[in-house]
C-alpha cells in the first residue's frame, strides 16, 4: 500500500469516529452535554498540566538547586584566571632571553613550599645551560605541583625526570614522599632560531 493510500485510510477512520462521536453528542441530553463539555475541558487542562507545565516546574527547580554548585565553579575558573594572570605577570621578571639562574630555582623551590632540606639545587651544564635538581623525600604532591607550573615561573620545562618513592633506612617505602633529580631546561622565546 502506498504511503497516500495509507494516508487516505486513516482520514475516512477519522471522518466515521467523529461522525459518530457528533451523533452520539447530539442524543445527549443539555445537561449531560454541560457534563462532557466540562469533563473534556478538565481531562485538557490535566494534560496540559502534565506534559506543559510540570516538567518546565521541575527543571526550574532543578536549575535553581544547581545554581549554588555553579555559582562556586564560576568563582573558581575566575579564580584560577585572576591565579594564570599573576604567574603570567611574576614570570615576566624573568626575561625571555636572560639564561636560567640558580637564584630563579632556589627563589621558585622556596615558593612552591617545599622546605629547603628537601632539594638541593646543582651546577648547571654550561654547554647547555641546563639545571639538575636533586630531591629527597620531598611530598610528591608539593614536587609534581611546582614541575606544572615551572614553564609560567622559571620559563624552564623539565627535560628529564628520574624520581623514585623514598625509602626509609630499613628498605621500607614512604607514602607520599619521592626521591631523584630533575633536569629543567629553559624555555626557548617564540621568535629566538
Amino acid at each position: 500500500m502506498s504511503r497516500t493510500a495509507i494516508l487516505d485510510l486513516w482520514r475516512d477512520r477519522f471522518r466515521v469516529r467523529t461522525r459518530q462521536a457528533t451523533v452520539a453528542f447530539n442524543r445527549l441530553a443539555p445537561r449531560e452535554r454541560k457534563l462532557v463539555v466540562v469533563g473534556g475541558a478538565v481531562a485538557l487542562a490535566a494534560l496540559t498540566y502534565l506534559f506543559g507545565i510540570e516538567p518546565a516546574m521541575q527543571s526550574i527547580a532543578r536549575d535553581r538547586a544547581a545554581l549554588p554548585a555553579l555559582r562556586v565553579q564560576a568563582a573558581t575558573v575566575e579564580a584560577l584566571t585572576r591565579d594564570v594572570a599573576r604567574l603570567r605577570q611574576s614570570a615576566n621578571h624573568v626575561a625571555s632571553e636572560a639564561a636560567l639562574t640558580r637564584d630563579d630555582i632556589v627563589a621558585s623551590l622556596a615558593a612552591s613550599g617545599m622546605s629547603a632540606d628537601t632539594w638541593t639545587v646543582l651546577d648547571a651544564d654550561d654547554a647547555s645551560a641546563n639545571w639538575s635538581v636533586a630531591f629527597k623525600q620531598v611530598p610528591a604532591d608539593t614536587l609534581f605541583a611546582w614541575l606544572q607550573r615551572t614553564p609560567l615561573t622559571l620559563r624552564a620545562t623539565a627535560q628529564t625526570a628520574s624520581l623514585q618513592r623514598s625509602t626509609m633506612s630499613t628498605g621500607r617505602l614512604l607514602s607520599g614522599k619521592a626521591d631523584g633529580t630533575v633536569t629543567l631546561t629553559p624555555v626557548k622565546p617564540k621568535n629566538a632560531p
